[in-house]
Parts: structure tokens; sequence; C-alpha cells
């Protein structure tokens, strides 16, 4: 910055708010000049010459002057009296217990003194009544609550402790605050924050005030025989005093009663929002239900469809094996090896059951197919009973509406889905899908009229999270795999029998045996464990005909861990192409599979495409494998619903 321009600056600009600096010398020039440099062509703002005082804005309010008024009046009034009776009446009312029972004794003594009464004074006549009511008064208790503590109330209690002590007088004064109310410090809790009720209790305290102010010229000896001779001039501030005070409370009474109104009208709305709310949380659940039930009642024409199918798959299976046979005889095959299905869950599906481990020839003294079977029913109850968090258990609610969801369960095709839950981290080792399982479990199961002799509708639950300790029958992959053929089971009857074909691929039933029993002290046996008994579950589904099968894997994510992930993953591949096949011959058996909360490494691992293959539903809808609980609430618009819910004071567990 130049010389002339620091110059120019202090001349004028700077000189315009100080005018020291408008005419400046060589000397400050040369320091401004110096300090526009340190600034980096800027110069600082000088220094004040002294603090500044603060700005004080003193707001006075009406009632504040009008509380120094009647003081000043006051003060006057007994400094022209030099009524000792009446200054210490107005100096010591300074507590509305103590105004009460001033009011009750003048009030006893008035009683005992009817006789005094003039009619000649009838502007001023005193009602009989008056004191019992003003004692039990609604508007002054709201003053006392409302109006400023301290000199206001002082002020109050002070002048009505006055116009009591001289009752004969100024007693009708009040019988304008005659009304009466039940339950005054519960309105006064409800409307308190009312910014109008305030002002019109003002207004109230003033106008009482104000009566009180008037009424003290009756206490005045100086000036005793005015109210005879000159009633119509003496009394007539009075008067206007009194008509004051009777439309202050009749405005504050109107303005109580538009608290009342108001806040009756706001917890009506509140109720209705948190009604409206609570049936659009609850519906989900509800909706749930009655999918499911929906679901079942229309079964029957369901399987219907089914059974036409399965009979369409016979025969054209059994035309194109005459067609074969005509043309081209298949080689002679060795004759099928016919095993028990209830042989394979006794001796090995069940092995972990057996008060001793016999070889098979050995009859057994307990079937422990039922007690196996027993325990996994009673994981059914112990999900049933995992109650989630009340927004967490409505969300499954929304989750279950969707098409997918919808589709996957009414669906006359195979259908494989995935749901996932990002919940947060939780010891529990159910979660909140375990409560979605449980619930469409134990609903297909508890409508389910069929009286086939193999049920055509079978639920299939199995909950990972109950079967995560090492000393758990059913743990990992093999375990899983291992419950559900054991459940799928239970629907066969017990003479049914497997026809297995000779290969190398299923063994024996001894040989069965002495793998599943190995493979619990093994490691490297529990691949061909699994592997065999996939096999078998597939070999029990072929006998199976037509139907629909539920299979249901809660908490995926229990058997992710190094040690459990491949034989899991072995187990959901295997479902996965049985969907698949199943849902391509079309031979009258539905296969439906839901997993729940796998890890993203598992989900990866299994390598399960994003959109179901070979399968043809009858809708518009995608068909994705996977299906996001979060993405669909908040496509849903459930984050809005939470919001009201939580302000509302209706959310909980």
């Amino acid at each position: 910055m130049q010389h002339s321009i620091v110059s120019d600056f202090l001349v004028h600009r700077a000189g315009r708010h100080l005018p020291e600096l408008g005419t400046p010398s060589a000397t400050m020039i040369e320091t401004a000049q110096e300090l526009c440099k340190v600034y980096g062509g800027r110069l600082p703002s000088p220094p004040t010459t002294g603090s500044l005082a603060p700005i004080q804005t003193v707001r006075i309010t009406v009632l504040e002057l009008f509380a120094k008024e009647f003081e000043t009046d006051i003060d006057d009034f007994l400094q022209r009296s030099q009524d000792q009776d009446a200054s210490l009446a107005f100096r010591t009312g300074t507590s509305w217990d103590k105004l009460q029972g001033e009011a009750i004794k003048a009030w006893a003594a008035y009683s005992n003194h009817k006789s005094r009464k003039r009619n000649w004074r009838r502007p001023f006549e005193v009602l009989d009544n008056a004191a019992e009511k003003v004692m039990t008064s609604c508007a002054i208790e709201f003053l006392l609550e409302l109006v400023p503590k301290g000199e206001y109330s002082s002020l109050l209690s002070g002048g009505l402790t006055l116009a009591y002590n001289h009752r004969e007088n100024i007693l009708e004064l009040f019988d304008s605050l005659s009304e009466q109310a039940e339950q005054t410090k519960v309105n006064l809790q409800l409307y308190s924050h009312d910014k109008t009720l305030h002002a019109k209790s003002e207004e109230l305290y003033m106008a009482v005030i104000d009566c009180v102010r008037h009424s003290t010229a009756w206490l005045d000896k100086a000036s005793a025989c005015e109210p005879f001779f000159q009633q119509s001039k003496y009394g007539s501030k009075w008067e206007d005093a009194k008509a004051n005070l009777d439309n202050k409370v009749k405005e504050f009474e109107e303005t109580v009663n538009m608290c009342m109104r108001r806040e009756i009208h706001e917890i009506h709305e509140q109720a209705w929002k948190q009604a409206e709310g609570l049936e659009r949380l609850i519906n989900p659940v509800v909706a749930t239900y009655f999918l499911c039930a929906g679901f079942v009642k229309d079964f029957p024409s369901l399987l219907a469809s089914l059974l036409q199918a399965q009979q369409t798959h016979e025969s054209r299976v059994t035309y194109t094996t005459n067609v074969i046979y005509t043309y081209q005889p298949a080689p002679a095959a060795p004759p099928p090896m016919a095993i028990s299905a209830w042989d394979i869950g006794r001796s090995c599906l069940a092995i972990d059951y057996h008060a001793r481990y016999p070889s098979p020839a050995q009859p057994f003294t307990q079937d422990p197919v039922y007690p196996a079977i027993g325990d996994l029913s009673s994981d059914m109850i112990t999900a049933t009973r995992h109650i989630p968090p009340y927004l967490e258990r409505e969300k499954t609610g929304y989750l279950a509406l969707t098409p997918r969801f919808t589709a996957w369960l009414r669906s006359p095709d195979c259908q494989f889905l995935i749901l996932h839950e990002n919940s947060p981290p939780s010891n529990s080792c159910l979660s909140t899908l375990s409560h979605l399982c449980a619930m469409i479990s134990s609903t297909l199961r508890a409508n389910d009229q069929s009286q086939a002799p193999i049920s055509s509708l079978s639920t299939i639950p199995f909950f990972c999270g109950l079967h995560t300790s090492a000393s758990s029958t059913f743990q990992g992959g093999l375990g899983l795999i291992r419950a559900i053929t054991l459940q799928l089971l239970s629907t066969l009857p017990d003479t049914t029998v497997l026809s297995l074909p000779p290969s190398p691929n299923i063994p024996d039933l001894a040989t069965l045996y002495s793998l599943l029993l190995s493979s619990h002290t093994d490691n490297e046996l529990v691949s061909e464990a699994v592997h065999t008994t996939c096999l078998i579950f597939s070999l029990l589904l072929s006998n199976i005909p037509a139907g629909m099968i539920f299979i249901l894997i809660d908490g995926a994510h229990w058997s992710g861990t190094q040690a459990r992930k491949d034989d899991m993953a072995a187990v959901i591949q295997h479902l996965y192409q049985l969907v698949v096949e199943l849902g391509r011959v079309k031979r009258g058996l539905v296969l439906k599979v839901l997993v729940t909360n796998p890890a993203p490494r598992q989900r990866r691992e299994w390598d399960i495409p994003s959109v179901m293959e070979h399968v043809a539903v009858e809708s518009d809808i995608g068909l994705e494998t996977d299906l996001y609980m979060e993405r669909v609430v908040v496509a849903g618009g459930f984050e809005d619903l939470v919001g009201d819910a939580v302000r509302n004071g209706v959310l909980g567990c």
C-alpha cells in the first residue's frame, strides 16, 4: 500500500468513525504504513479508549405499572387514615392460607351480626354466602398460581385481607369470583403453559386489585358520611371497577374453557394418531398371520393342481419308458436294494439318542427317532417364545407383505429365498427373523387339516442358533441335514420302503451307520457323511407324492465358522439344486426353502445365483433370491411411522 493510499484511507474512511484519524500527522501516517506492511495490506482496528457500557433495555409491563400504582395508592390511604388495623392487615397478609383464615373469621363474625345490614346501602349490600364462595373460588386460586410470586401475590393477599377485615362494606365486591371448579390444580398444570391464559390472569389480577383500591375509600373515616349523601357520585368508580371485574372474570372463565376444549381436541388428535399408528403397526403382523392362514385355506385347490401335475408327470414317464422299451430295450439292471426309511432314521440319523451303540442287526429297545424329533420340536417352542422388540417385530410384518415373500409362500412353483436382517448386535441365539420363521411354521401347522396318511403340507424348521455348542447333536451342516431329514422322515408312515439303486455313492445300512458314527470323532469323514445324508434326504423326497414342503433354516451365520462353513455350504447348495430340479420336472411336489441371516462371506461362498433359475411364476415381479428386510422397510415408509410413534410415546418393547 502506497503512502498516498494510507493517508487517503485515514482521512476519508477512518476519519468518519474516529475524528482524530481524519487529520493524521506524519508520524501517524508512517506508523500506519508500517502496520499495513505487517498485516499484509490491511490496517488493524484502533484500540478502544475505554470499556463500553452495556446497553440495557428495561421492559416495564402493564402489570408492573399497575402494581406500583396500587401500592402507592394503598400507602397514601394508610398514611391518610392512620388505621393501624388496616396497616397490619395489609402489611402482614402475604399468604393465601392466612387470607383464607382471615376470610373464615370474617364470615363467622359477619354471620353473627346480620342485623347490621342496611337496605339504604343496597349498592354495597353483602350477600350471605359471598365469603363462602370466595373461599372455593377457582379464579383466586388460578391467580395465585399464574401471577408472578413475591410482590404480586403479597399485594393480592394483603389487599384481600384488608377487604375481609372490613367485611361489612366490601364483601359484595368479590361475588363475581364465586364460580367454583373442581380439580383446580390439575387444570393449572394442564393450562399453565398457555400465553392467552397468562394474559387473562394478569387482567383479572388487576381488576381485583382495582376493586380493592376503590373499596378502601369506604374505610376512610374522614368521608364516612359521603356514601349516604352522595351514593351515585361517590360509588361510581367502585361500580365501574366492579363491572370491569365482572367482565374480566367472564373473559378469564372463557379462556379456561377454551384451554380445556383445545386440550381435549389435542388429546383427541393424539389419540387418533396413536390409534392410526397402532393400526398401521399391528396390521403387518395380523396380515402375516392371515397370509399364512389364507394360504392354508386355499391349499386344497392348489393341491388339486399339484395332483394333476403328478399324474401328468407319471403318464409322461410311463410313455417315455414304453417308447424306450419298444425301440431301445434297456439293459438288465441289478435288482434295487429295499431299505425301510425308518430303519435309516433309527440306525443312523438318530444315532446320538441310543442308550448305547448297538450294531444294526441288534433290535432296539426304544425307538430313538421320537426323542430326536421331540428335541427339534422343542426348538420350535423356544423360537415361538422369543419375542423381539416391538418395532423389529413389526418390520417382519412389512417384510412378509412384500410381493417377493408372498410369491415364495403362495406360488405353486418351487422357490428358494434368502432373507437378510440388519439388526443391531445381540447375544441372543435367536433373531427377529427367528420369530417370523416360528410364526410361519406354527401357523401352517395349526391350520393344516389334512387327513392324508402322508401330509401334503409340511413345514420343517431348523434354528441354527440353538445348536452351536460342541455337545449339540445337530451342529453345523451335518446336523442341519440330519435334522431336516429326520423331520421329513416323521411325515412318512413307518412302513415306507426306500428303493435304493445299487450305486457306489449310496452305502448299505451298516456302512452308513459306521460312517455317521465315525464322523463325530473324525472330521475328515464329516463331508462324506454330509454327502450321504443329502442323498438320503433326496431319496425321501422321491417317495413323497404331490404336496408342498417348506424348509425354514434360521440363523445360517451361526454355522459360518471356519470349521463348519464348508459343510453348511454343501447342504445349502444341495437344497438349492433340489429346488431347481423339482421346479424343472414338475411332478407335483413343491419344495420351498427359506434361509435367514447368512454372513456376507457365506452368501458369496454358496455360489447361488441372485435370480432364481428354471422357475415360472405367474407374476411380473422379479425372482430375486435375496430379500433385505431393512430395504423393504425403508421403501415402505416405515421410518416416518417410527418417528411419529416415538414422539407420541407409544413405542416400547
